[in-house]
């Protein structure tokens, strides 16, 4: 107790050295922290579902790559022809931007949900948890819906939804049979909703479990009897396909695989359907995380030895007094171990502060109560031992090799800043240096992909999805938005360069090429303000434009007036300047957009675009408050930052 109060007078005497080491030690633990979980959390994506090792992903491979968009009935046909699937699960969670926002009412209250589609077998496929309803019938009725707690809490507050009726659209009804927890921790994105997948033809009438025309709206799941891999049957699979599937026939796609349930995730795949994660990132940011802490140890024992001259009298008082030199040590050793586990508490304390920031930053929602768990507490009391251990454990050795007669002639402090206090400052320099240069590199970076130009104006563009309103609605919302004083102009769409719109991928010409179209009206497209390089004053409506690789891709020249279609011949409209879909890293893709007049445009659309002065949020934020929520508006826009591709 008396070298532990003597440690405490020693810090309250050098209050800079106190704060500077606990809270050193915090930041660098709280950061490192966030990493260690985020890394955590990316490694064990799906690793709780039970039957893990036996369920398989298939990714089709076409010239773009392979990815796990595929048509709703090739699960069905799997399980018919191969005796050694146990069972299929097919899930759509996403059949477009209207699934993502469609609009549920309850109550006389629009609440926009993500709704996804798919089998009975859903939760006893997959272990997502329930909090109500039994796992084996909770979608038996084809009328029945499981909610996610999250939506549950929004929509019902504290009351019970399970019995609940939800009216989907004025046709459409499901009733509420169970809760399930939110969907975390997975490839499937957090969906709000699960409907039977025979109910998605309500919803688009071109997907069905008996036609596979819409070949990207579903993501096949199948589990294998024990010992069993599914990539032992490729080729028979290829040839099967090449017989009954459409895409393999006509030469679209060419190759498949299929990916364990537990690898998924990291899966290098072009997928719009599934969440993914970046292994080089997530190791890279582990990396930078051991380095920090590291640099953090290395920091607090530099520090400690720079000090130690102060704590010389001290240690030889109390070897005078027959202090052994172990003993010392060891006080030594403790008194850093007590400052780690204090500056971990704090950390605990600033990693829980900082998670909204670093959730946002990371676009991944950071979790936390891992640390909760024994493994964890276990974990974090093993970290503090060996970081408090190496903080103390070479001022220890030097000070409590002191001898009196050392610290009487003062050679002591001597030594300890003129040795040790300079090797230290030396290599935590050039660390530093070192730290800040790949900073520097790295700032310089990201400024560069955030503000490339994209190829069209991403500033102060309102997108609001209206694609679940009647043409009614949308007319009223245009309205609307024309009149507030920080709308400019409003167009309509059919597919943006944020979302790519509808992909035509076929064959032209004897070759395999995928296209993505586009429909605006005048007023959208000249908001996007996309670089014409020819206009051929072709009447609105009455040709396509193409962009500048869609052109060269399709072999036309650079004047050409028309050009085959679908069995049609079709003028050339003009041609844009090339853009990217997404963001900047993405791959090249080709173009053909339709352009109409506002009054010929003016049914059904995907996107309201709106051009707004000031503050675009500010703007976002004036639209949600006005009188929309009553025409059943899902309220779901997104507001496009200069040089910024991603939805706000």
């Amino acid at each position: 107790m008396a070298a532990l109060r003597s440690f405490f007078h020693f810090l309250g005497r050098h209050k800079g050295y106190t704060a500077v080491n606990i809270i050193g030690f915090s930041v660098a633990l709280g950061i490192a922290l966030l990493i260690l979980v985020y890394a955590y959390q990316e490694h064990s994506v799906d690793k709780f579902q039970k039957d893990a090792d036996r369920i398989y992903v298939e990714f089709v491979g076409d010239a773009d790559g392979f990815h796990p968009r595929d048509a709703l009935p090739v699960a069905y046909w799997l399980k018919e022809r191969f005796a050694d699937i146990e069972a299929v699960c097919p899930v759509l969670a996403g059949i477009g931007r209207a699934s993502r926002s469609m609009p549920v009412s309850y109550g006389g209250d629009v609440h926009p949900a993500w709704v996804g589609f798919t089998e009975r077998n859903f939760f006893t496929f997959f272990s997502f948890p329930l909090r109500q309803g039994d796992a084996s019938s909770v979608l038996g009725d084809p009328y029945s819906a499981v909610i996610s707690a999250a939506y549950a809490r929004k929509v019902f507050g504290q009351e019970d939804p399970v019995g609940k009726r939800l009216k989907m659209s004025d046709s459409t009804t499901v009733v509420i049979t169970g809760v399930m927890e939110d969907i975390k921790n997975s490839v499937l994105p957090p969906m709000d909703m699960l409907l039977r997948v025979e109910r998605v033809t309500e919803f688009n009438p071109s997907i069905s479990k008996q036609a596979s025309g819409n070949a990207g709206a579903s993501v096949t799941f199948l589990k294998m009897l024990p010992g069993h891999d599914m990539n032992t049957h490729k080729e028979e699979v290829l040839a099967f396909f090449k017989e009954r599937y459409w895409l393999y026939a006509r030469g679209l796609v060419t190759d498949v695989r299929y990916v364990p349930l537990r690898e998924a995730y990291f899966e290098d795949s072009d997928s719009a359907v599934l969440q993914q994660g970046d292994r080089s990132f997530v190791n890279l940011l582990l990396w930078a995380g051991l380095l920090v802490l590291f640099f953090s140890v290395f920091n607090y024992i530099n520090l400690t030895v720079a000090q130690s001259g102060f704590r010389a009298k001290e240690v030889a008082t109390r070897r005078l007094l027959g202090a052994s030199r172990l003993s010392v040590g060891f006080h030594l050793v403790m008194e850093a171990v007590l400052l780690t586990m204090l500056s971990y508490g704090l950390a605990v304390l600033l990693a829980a502060a900082l998670r909204p920031l670093a959730s946002n930053l990371l676009q991944t929602e950071i979790d936390l109560s891992v640390l909760h768990s024994l493994e964890a507490i276990l974990l974090s009391l093993l970290l503090i031992a060996v970081v408090g251990l190496l903080s103390g454990l070479l001022p220890s050795v030097l000070i409590s090799a002191v001898r009196p007669v050392d610290v009487v002639k003062g050679t002591f402090r001597r030594c300890s800043k003129m040795v040790f206090s300079k090797v230290f400052i030396v290599l935590q320099n050039a660390v530093t240096i070192g730290m800040l240069a790949a900073v520097l590199v790295m700032v310089l970076q990201l400024r560069h992909l955030l503000h490339a130009p994209l190829g069209y104006n991403t500033a102060n563009i309102i997108d609001i999805n209206s694609s679940h309103y009647e043409a009614g609605q949308s007319a009223l919302v245009i309205d609307r938005l024309a009149s507030l004083p920080c709308v400019k102009r409003v167009g309509k769409s059919m597919g943006t360069p944020f979302d790519g719109g509808n992909n035509l991928t076929g064959m032209y010409e004897g070759r395999n090429l995928g296209m993505q179209r586009l429909y605006f009206d005048t007023t959208a497209f000249n908001m996007l303000g996309l670089r014409i390089v020819r206009d051929n004053h072709v009447a609105s409506g009455g040709g396509l434009w193409l962009s500048e690789s869609a052109l060269r891709a399709m072999g036309l020249e650079d004047d050409a007036a028309s050009f085959d279609f679908s069995g049609q011949r079709v003028p050339v409209a003009g041609v844009v300047g090339d853009f990217k879909m997404g963001n900047i890293l993405s791959p090249e893709t080709y173009f053909m957009m339709q352009i109409f007049p506002p009054e010929v445009f003016s049914g059904y659309s995907w996107s309201i675009l709106a051009e707004v002065q000031g503050d675009p949020v500010q703007a976002f934020r004036e639209y949600r408050r006005g009188s929309f929520r009553g025409d059943g508006d899902a309220v779901r826009g997104s507001v496009h930052r200069p040089g910024s591709a991603g939805f706000l």
